[in-house]
């Protein structure tokens, strides 16, 4: 079964998987590459937990989703299928603008570099903000766990207690320290 780590763009599921990995010690896909233009190395991405599926996506997805182990899946596209989720919300206007300098600072073709005009008009591989929150508050609640953004920047311990119970997490559950100063130390953008 796949539970989703989903959100918008810049909405803090890495954040999520770093928790996650941090405090579980559990690791994580993501239903799309990292671009490498972003610059992660691979000990950045494990320390959120990230994992490569050795297959192509679509024998991935059908392998998670019939499975009787639980596969957690970061993704930020709307939902395509009625598994369990977590979905980060951030104020739309903070994730929005958190988006539009992403683009301006990764974005390798000056042409295609997304506004915060176009990013709220929907002009993106994504969508708009408000299409993507609706999407996915149309889910069955007891199939989903929301977590705004701003609780989890230094989650409670309550907190990161409900997204272990949420995903099945049958083992010890540590604190959480906010390993952030340290990542951007390492790679600033």
């Amino acid at each position: 079964m796949i539970i989703w780590l989903a959100s918008y763009p810049r909405s803090g599921n890495t954040l999520l998987r770093t928790v996650i990995k941090s405090c579980m010690d559990i690791d994580s896909y993501s239903d799309e590459d990292i671009r490498p233009i972003v610059g992660l190395s691979k000990e950045l991405k494990a320390g959120f937990g990230h994992v490569e599926y050795t297959s192509d996506w679509g024998s991935f997805y059908h392998k998670a989703t019939v499975s009787d182990s639980i596969y957690l899946v970061k993704t930020h596209l709307p939902p395509r299928d009625s598994q369990p989720a977590i979905y980060i919300i951030r104020d739309g206007r903070s994730a929005t603008d958190s988006y539009a300098a992403y683009h301006q600072s990764f974005q390798p073709d000056p042409e295609g570099v997304s506004t915060i005009r176009q990013l709220m008009l929907g002009d993106d591989y994504y969508g708009n903000w408000s299409s993507h929150y609706s999407n996915w508050m149309e889910r069955d609640e007891s199939s989903r766990l929301l977590i705004r953004f701003e609780e989890l920047v230094n989650p409670s311990v309550e907190l990161v207690n409900e997204v272990a119970k949420f995903i099945g997490n049958q083992g010890k559950v540590k604190a959480f320290v906010n390993p952030m100063d340290e990542i951007h130390q390492k790679n600033p953008a």
